[in-house]
C-alpha cells in the first residue's frame, strides 16, 4: 500500500519498448493486464514478463491526470487508465466511458470523500468555505464511485472529481456509511 494515488495509462504495444531496458527489467512503474484480467505491477528495476494478449500501463503523474483524462465537454474518458488509490483498490476506466464530472469551487475546498469510496444520491462531497466564511457543502446529485479527485491548480481553490455512475458499479458495493 502507498499514502498517495497513482495512475498507470495503457501503451500501446510498439510502445513498450521504450520503457523496458536491453536485460528486460521496466524503466519506469508499470501494471500488465493479463488475459484472465488479474492486475501484475512491476517496480523500476524488475524484470518484465508479457503474455500475448497482456495489456501494459506506465505509471504518470495523478495530479496533471485531469488535463488529459477527460473530455471537460463531453465528459468521456480519453485513455485507457488504472488508478490505485492508498487503500489499494484498482479503479478501471476505459476510453469511452461516460463519468461525471464534478467541480467544488471556493475560497478554500475540502473535498469530504476518499478515491474509491461509494457515495450515494445527496451525500457530502465537498465543504467550501466562501470569501463571507461561510460554509456550504457541495451534495452529489448522483450514486457512484469516486474514481479521481484532484486539486486544480488556481485562485479561488477547484477540486474536480470524477465519478463513475452507479449503473456501472455493482448495488451492493454502493451503500450508505
Amino acid at each position: 500500500m502507498t499514502s498517495l494515488p497513482r495512475i498507470y495509462v495503457e501503451v500501446d504495444e510498439a510502445d513498450v519498448k521504450r520503457y523496458i531496458d536491453n536485460s528486460g527489467r521496466a524503466l519506469k512503474r508499470m501494471a500488465v493486464v493479463r488475459d484472465d484480467g488479474e492486475v501484475i505491477f512491476v517496480d523500476v528495476g524488475e524484470r518484465l514478463r508479457i503474455e500475448s494478449k497482456s495489456k501494459v500501463y506506465v505509471q504518470g503523474i495523478y495530479d496533471d491526470a485531469y488535463a488529459w483524462l477527460v473530455d471537460f465537454e463531453t465528459g468521456i474518458i480519453r485513455k485507457n487508465v488504472i488508478i490505485v488509490s492508498p487503500r489499494g483498490d484498482i479503479i478501471r476506466l476505459n476510453r469511452g466511458d461516460k463519468v461525471y464530472l464534478i467541480e467544488a469551487t471556493g475560497r478554500t475546498v475540502v473535498p469530504l470523500v476518499k478515491l474509491g469510496e461509494y457515495v450515494l444520491e445527496g451525500r457530502r462531497l465537498a465543504a467550501i468555505f466562501t470569501g463571507k466564511r461561510e460554509v456550504r457543502y457541495l451534495r452529489s446529485d448522483v450514486s457512484g464511485r469516486i474514481a479521481y479527485i484532484a486539486q486544480v491548480e488556481s485562485k479561488p481553490h477547484r477540486y474536480l472529481i470524477i465519478m463513475i455512475p452507479k449503473e456501472r458499479v455493482s448495488s451492493d458495493e454502493c451503500v450508505s456509511p
